[in-house]
C-alpha cells in the first residue's frame, strides 16, 4: 500500500489566480470553496495566502466522505505564518457561527499547535503538542489523527529535522459524525494570516515511516509522489527518527468556545 490508500482528499492549493476554489486530487472530489478570494502564492511550492483582516477561508458542506465518528482518521497540512493570534483556525468542522460543538479541529493556540475531537454536542478532548513553538516564516508539517484502536488522539508537528514529538492524549468523549462544514482557515476572528499548503485527509492513521516521508526534512513532496511512499503496513515506531512524548491527560481545553 501507499498514501493513497485510504486518501479521501488532497488539496494542493497552488491554483492558478484564474481559477476559483481549491480542487480535491484525491477520490472523493471535494472541492473547496474559496470565500473572499484568497490569493495564489508560489512559496511552500504553491500555496494560497489567507489573511485575517479580509476573512479568507475555504470551506466544503458536510458530506460523508470529510464525517468522521469514532473511526481512524489523520490530517495533514504544511503552514507558514505571518502573525500570531490567541487562535488561529487552520483545519476545523464544527458549527458557524462557532459554538462548543465540534467534531474536530486543529488549531494553533497561540504559539502552539493544538488537535482536538468532539461530540458535536459540547464534548470535546484536546491536546496541545509541546514540541516547537511557532514563529513567523517557518514551515511547519502539523500531523493530527485520531485512533480508536487507542482510544486516543495524536499531534504531531515538524518544522526542522525528522525528529518530532508525538504527543497523545485518551479521549473521554466518543468522536461524532457531525453536520458542521469543513473549513480551512475561518471568516471570523479566528482566520489564519500565512500561507496554507498540500493539506492531506485519510481515513487511516499513517505509520511513522510515512509521516517522515512525507516531511523530508522539509523538502516537499508532491501528490505525484504519493503512490510511491512508504508501505503502510511498514516502519512502526522509529527510535530513532520520532521520539514518543509520554501520554498527556487532561486534555480538555478550551478552544474559541
Amino acid at each position: 500500500m501507499s498514501l493513497l490508500t485510504g486518501l479521501e482528499s488532497h488539496w494542493k492549493l497552488n491554483e492558478a489566480a484564474s481559477i476559483d476554489n481549491a480542487v480535491d486530487y484525491g477520490a472523493a472530489g471535494n472541492t473547496l470553496t474559496e470565500v473572499n478570494e484568497p490569493d495564489p502564492n508560489v512559496d511552500i511550492g504553491g500555496s494560497r495566502h489567507v489573511t485575517l483582516a479580509d476573512n479568507q477561508y475555504f470551506t466544503l458542506a458536510d458530506n460523508a466522505s470529510v464525517s468522521t465518528g469514532n473511526i481512524a482518521f489523520t490530517f495533514a497540512g504544511h503552514f507558514k505564518f505571518e502573525a500570531l493570534t490567541s487562535e488561529t483556525d487552520l483545519i476545523t468542522k464544527r458549527d458557524q457561527p462557532v459554538t462548543g460543538n465540534v467534531e474536530y479541529l486543529m488549531v494553533a493556540n497561540p504559539t502552539k499547535f493544538a488537535w482536538g475531537t468532539g461530540d458535536a454536542v459540547g464534548g470535546l478532548d484536546a491536546i496541545t503538542s509541546t514540541d516547537l513553538d511557532i514563529v513567523t516564516g517557518t514551515l511547519y508539517l502539523v500531523f493530527a489523527w485520531h485512533d480508536p484502536a487507542t482510544s486516543k488522539i495524536y499531534i504531531q508537528v515538524f518544522g526542522g529535522s525528522n525528529t518530532a514529538v508525538i504527543d497523545s492524549v485518551t479521549r473521554v468523549t466518543i468522536p461524532a459524525n457531525g453536520t458542521a462544514p469543513l473549513r480551512l482557515s475561518n471568516g471570523t476572528s479566528l482566520g489564519l494570516t500565512g500561507l496554507m499548503s498540500k493539506i492531506s485527509f485519510w481515513k487511516r492513521v499513517l505509520t511513522d515511516a510515512e509521516r517522515i516521508w512525507l516531511w523530508n526534512s522539509g523538502a516537499l513532496r508532491d501528490f505525484s509522489e504519493f503512490a510511491s511512499s512508504p508501505s503502510s503496513g511498514a516502519g512502526g515506531p522509529s527510535p530513532y527518527f520520532t521520539r514518543r512524548a509520554n501520554s498527556m491527560s487532561g486534555g480538555l481545553i478550551t478552544m474559541g468556545i
